[in-house]
């Protein structure tokens, strides 16, 4: 399904509508938070590309949050800036409601940090790895950039996958602690796949 918000075309896919869904029915409000961060997370790109007077894009919702394309750049530190605009915007709103006293304002900040900080890992697929790309493509030709911040990516995601393994050893509680190295593994993967 495919609406325009004046310039802006947004592309919902029908996971999104899924996610909804589940995220309405969750007893517990957890992914109404991390649904209202990744919100968050893409208005703060889109204002930075507003901000910069830039075309705006088409954005696909999906179960596995936003992503923009079909953007285009004019400025050479617009494209820089609208890549960590999203995890910008999440560390403010961490920053801002740590100091609620309140359960969800507490878990709002604890969601926001963690989707803030996972999308600047420089990892391609992530806003963290794209930046990254950009600025190697600054130096190199394309095709070098791309394969130096793939092997760069592959070493960050080793890195994550021996933490996650030695802190998970340390404290057999953190079990599910190799989510965020088998999130971004699963994004750098199809993002390799994808080109």
């Amino acid at each position: 399904m495919e609406l325009r918000l004046g310039r802006l075309r947004l592309e919902l896919h029908w996971s999104f509508f899924v996610l909804l869904c589940a995220a309405a029915a969750a007893p517990n409000g957890l992914p109404a938070l991390g649904l209202a961060a990744g919100a968050c997370h893409e208005l703060g790109h889109l204002a930075a590309m507003r901000a910069a007077h830039m075309g705006l894009p088409r954005l696909r919702l999906g179960w596995n949050g936003g992503a923009l394309s079909g953007q285009t750049f004019s400025a050479p530190g617009a494209e820089l800036a609208a890549l960590l605009a999203g995890a910008g915007v999440n560390l403010a709103l961490a920053a801002a409601f740590r100091c609620c006293d309140g359960r969800r304002g507490q878990l709002f900040s604890a969601v926001n940090l963690l989707l803030g900080g996972f999308n600047l890992l420089p990892v391609l697929g992530l806003d963290g790895g794209s930046a990254l790309l950009l600025l190697l493509e600054r130096r190199l030709d394309p095709r070098p950039a791309r394969r130096a911040a793939a092997a760069f990516s592959a070493l960050v995601l080793g890195g994550l996958w021996a933490a996650a393994a030695a802190l998970r050893r340390a404290d057999p509680r953190l079990a599910l602690l190799p989510g965020l190295p088998a999130a971004a593994t699963w994004v750098f993967l199809r993002e390799m796949l994808k080109n």
